[in-house]
């Protein structure tokens, strides 16, 4: 991939759809490839009973929904499909027909680390702050900072014990980086890197509410993102739903939109 060729929305979609799906499909209790992307089940944990990457790359349509309500039916969970603007455009109308509806929006930012400014990989200055590398072959340290990154996420339906496995996986998988910051010995955020290829996404960053507003966030970005410099990716994004701080501190450090993605859902009771 030249190090000068502006990358496309199209271009980015590929390759972080394709990492998603790679990444749930080893994380998951269970998953099945399908039409270029993966449909998995994971437990209670109902953001990863999810169908990513599916009709991205290849065909799909109704045969393909079928197969992803068949599935999640089939473990009695709710089904959630992720659709980029490039997902095919028959597999989109076949979920409507089935009863799939729009959950939520996702913008995913993108930075091109090899047009990237200096300024990008500056962080604030926080008195006593310490941003550090956790020891993934330390179940204490995995399930603290597991713990950490989960309280900025949970969902009336949520409970931390549902979360906690597959958050705990996550971190453990060979590719991802997961980072503790703390102020004077006192943790009080958590972050997420994962590193596929030629791409690095930023993920599951939480800043405990009375340590918010003091910069806190946008130093962990620029943190994780010197180290993914460091490993030689191109391209870092990050996944936000849109008007949270997270999207504020992605436009803050240099990111940009790439696209958006719809999360489309059906309750396991439906009927189309």
């Amino acid at each position: 991939m030249p190090q000068t060729t502006p990358l496309t929305p199209r271009d980015i979609a590929l390759i972080e759809e394709q990492r998603i799906a790679t990444v749930f499909s080893e994380a998951a209790d269970e998953a099945m490839p399908l039409s270029g992307g993966v449909v998995t089940y994971a437990g209670p944990a109902d953001f990863a009973n999810t169908a990513v990457a599916v009709g991205l790359s290849e065909p799909a349509g109704d045969d393909e929904a079928d197969a992803i309500l068949d599935f999640h039916t089939r473990h009695g969970v709710d089904s959630r499909v992720e659709c980029s603007p490039f997902t095919a455009k028959p597999l989109v109308l076949a979920l409507s027909k089935r009863g799939y509806t729009i959950r939520m929006f996702e913008n995913i930012f993108a930075i091109d680390l090899a047009l990237a400014p200096p300024a990008v990989f500056r962080a604030p200055e926080i008195p006593g702050l310490d941003i550090r590398l956790i020891d993934t072959a330390d179940a204490h340290e995995v399930e603290r900072f597991a713990r950490l990154a989960i309280s900025g996420f949970l969902t009336p339906e949520q409970s931390m014990e549902d979360m906690l496995p597959i958050t705990m996986r996550f971190a453990r998988l060979p590719r991802a980086r997961s980072f503790i910051a703390t102020i004077d010995d006192i943790p009080v955020a958590a972050g997420g890197l994962e590193i596929h290829e030629h791409i690095a996404t930023l993920y599951g960053v939480t800043v405990l509410p009375e340590y918010r507003n003091r910069g806190i966030q946008q130093a962990i970005i620029a943190h994780r993102l010197r180290h993914a410099r460091e490993t030689s990716v191109r391209l870092v994004t990050i996944g936000t739903e849109p008007g949270i701080p997270t999207e504020r501190n992605a436009i803050r450090a240099g990111f940009s939109i790439a696209y958006t993605k719809v999360v489309l859902s059906r309750k396991r009771d439906a009927t189309a």
